[in-house]
């Protein structure tokens, strides 16, 4: 009843989604040993995080953590006593790694999923955070409202993460398109 009467007033809010961020070391990749593979082996190293983040969740469960099952009894819950859109809850999966650039690639990896939602006018986007997934909505923040030269920088700065090292290539996507995306003028973000 709590949840129900929570999820209206999320509906009255405008809230469309619910996203969940586990914290550090709840992750699907720790130690990065899995983001290193995919590089070489995208789909293994795609296998072998959904493996592990399925594995964590059945051995710790909530703990810094949100598991399906409690992204599905929240979106039971808020739902429970609506016929209107549901809101929709998701899991985001980041590495969970220990260090600022895990949580920058987070951060750039969440940005590049939720610019990808069509929302209504009036909608919005809840984020629920455990730990250090409080500082990749931090980051966020930062590169939303950073100046260029600043946003340059930091983009600068994680060139060697998110480029093949040894041919300098692009081999994760989402750092450039939002890098285009957060220097448009007519950002949508």
């Amino acid at each position: 009843e709590q949840l129900a009467a929570a999820g209206k007033l999320y509906r009255q809010a405008g809230v469309r989604y619910v996203y969940l961020l586990h914290g550090t070391f709840a992750g699907n990749d720790a130690f990065g040993l899995f983001g290193e593979i995919a590089r070489f082996f995208p789909e293994l190293g795609q296998s072998l995080r959904a493996m592990g983040k399925s594995t964590f969740d059945k051995l710790i469960g909530e703990a810094g953590n949100y598991t399906a099952e409690f992204a599905d009894r929240l979106a039971n819950g808020l739902n429970a006593s609506s016929l209107s859109t549901p809101i929709e809850v998701r899991r985001f999966h980041w590495s969970s790694e220990n260090h600022h650039i895990a949580r920058a690639d987070a951060a750039i990896t969440l940005l590049d999923e939720l610019s990808g939602l069509e929302l209504k006018s009036g909608e919005r986007i809840l984020l629920w955070c455990h730990s250090h997934a409080g500082n990749v909505l931090a980051l966020i923040t930062n590169l939303l409202v950073a100046e260029a030269d600043d946003r340059r920088r930091f983009f600068r700065a994680c060139r060697s993460y998110y480029r093949w090292p040894m041919l300098h290539r692009i081999d994760m996507s989402s750092w450039p398109h939002m890098q285009q995306m957060l220097d448009a003028d007519d950002c949508p973000l």
